[in-house]
């Protein structure tokens, strides 16, 4: 299991809920007006014809939208299936009312009767789907309804394996449903409520929600504290750390006692990188060695937070070490998923410093160039959230000093992509949806 993927960060401008630009499916109208708005992402997002829509939709290509402007659950399950959105993204832009609070859930889909094999052998199953990465094997496999005769702690463990499924595609909403089913089944204090919690934890970290991924995992790294370093769960409180920790950092910034909050997210990832160290020097696991990288690179971060490290420092020696780094296709996933994020937290450093940097706009196209180059090799959508957001950070800064808006230029992968994203990560969308209407503007002015 890739335990720390994605993990998320935000560095974007403050904006109210429910912000939506002009254009977006709950940007006005009528119901019927945005289902005819959701039939064309759909068209963009796959990349087909109303016709192809329509017959995956199975409805007449003239009568695709019903006439009353309310959709019977088929439809709006297609049209989640087609946009790989939660079910509740769909229907809150249909009813005009899309919030991040209506996306904090995920859908369950419905399946047939379960291969009935012995709870253990089950739970087996689903770690060697796991291991051999057969993720949408594996959703299959552990899809609730279908398990539903385990009892609660074998229940509890197959949905730890639903979440790193999930989290794998960049479904993170589902992957944090499958923790809470799993944990109302389970006892506090057991393994596999420590491994759930600890995940849900990291899931809600990486769609934004920091301060629940905060709550969450402090408590859990309370109740963790006394574990003796030689017990099996020993990695679950590092991840527990790594979470708080990144939670903290991304705080700290806005934060009254700036110096405070850094200082705590240091201790936690320190306490972190220490653990993995000891897990990867134990199991000989490259995996865990990346995570300790990660936690440290996070650490980096803080200390030109506090001021204790120049931002140029900081740019300087990651863009020297993507100079040393083997060649990104003869890397494990966890090494270039490590570079990824230190490409994105020197990013996050320029950004935020402004003009203490020395040609600072070489240096984001480096590194946002790597960092492209690392979430398309892994299929990382986080990473992918990230350098949207780094983009659109640096034109909102770009057009502020030169008072000249950036082009996008972005073609029609890039744009389904950007689809995905807002799919994913929640707090990405209105962000998402200023930048299809960019994309859109930019489409306008060159057939005119």
């Amino acid at each position: 299991m890739d335990e720390a993927r994605r993990q998320g960060d935000r560095m974007r401008p403050a904006k109210s809920e429910g912000d939506e630009p002009q254009g977006s499916p709950s940007g006005g109208g009528t119901s019927r007006e945005r289902i005819e708005r959701m039939i064309t992402l759909v068209q963009s997002y796959r990349g087909v014809s109303q016709r192809e829509v329509a017959a995956a939709l199975g409805r007449n290509v003239h009568a695709i939208v019903p006439d009353s402007g309310n959709p019977k659950l088929d439809l709006v399950v297609s049209l989640a299936e087609l946009l790989d959105w939660p079910v509740e993204m769909v229907v809150a832009s249909i009813q005009g009312t899309l919030s991040a609070a209506a996306l904090r859930g995920g859908a369950q889909g419905t399946a047939d009767a379960a291969p009935k094999l012995p709870a253990k052998e089950r739970v087996h199953r689903a770690w060697e789907l796991a291991e051999s990465e057969r993720w949408t094997e594996l959703v299959d496999f552990s899809e609730p309804s279908r398990n539903d005769d385990l009892d609660g702690e074998m229940f509890a463990h197959l949905m730890q394996y639903r979440f790193i499924a999930m989290e794998s595609d960049g479904r993170y909403l589902q992957g944090i449903e499958a923790c809470r089913l799993g944990l109302r089944r389970t006892q506090r204090g057991s393994v596999a409520n420590f491994r759930l919690r600890a995940a849900m934890a990291y899931g809600l970290m990486v769609v934004g929600l920091i301060h629940e991924a905060e709550g969450v995992s402090t408590s859990l790294c309370a109740e963790m504290a006394c574990l003796d370093d030689a017990d099996p769960e020993h990695c679950t409180r590092s991840m527990s750390r790594f979470t708080r920790g990144n939670a903290l950092r991304l705080q700290a910034p806005s934060s009254l006692d700036v110096q405070g909050v850094a200082l705590e997210a240091i201790r936690s990832l320190s306490d972190a990188a220490r653990g993995f160290d000891h897990v990867a020097l134990l199991n000989s696991d490259r995996r865990y060695a990346a995570l300790a990288r990660t936690a440290r690179a996070a650490m980096s971060d803080l200390d030109v937070i506090l001021g204790k490290a120049h931002p140029g420092e900081l740019v300087a020696g990651v863009i020297a070490s993507l100079d040393r780094a083997v060649e990104l296709d003869a890397m494990d996933s966890s090494s270039a998923e490590s570079v990824g994020w230190e490409c994105v937290f020197a990013c996050q450093a320029i950004l935020r410093s402004g003009r203490q940097i020395d040609d600072a706009e070489r240096a984001l196209a480096i590194l946002t160039n790597k960092l492209d180059q690392v979430a398309a090799r892994l299929g990382h959508w986080a990473l992918r959230e990230q350098l949207f957001s780094i983009e659109h950070l640096q034109r909102v800064h770009m057009q502020a000093r030169h008072g000249v808006a950036q082009p996008w230029s972005l073609d029609e992968e890039d744009v389904r992509t950007v689809m995905g994203t807002m799919g994913r990560f929640p707090e990405f969308r209105a962000e998402g949806w200023r930048i299809l209407a960019a994309v859109l503007a930019e489409k306008g002015a060159r057939s005119r």
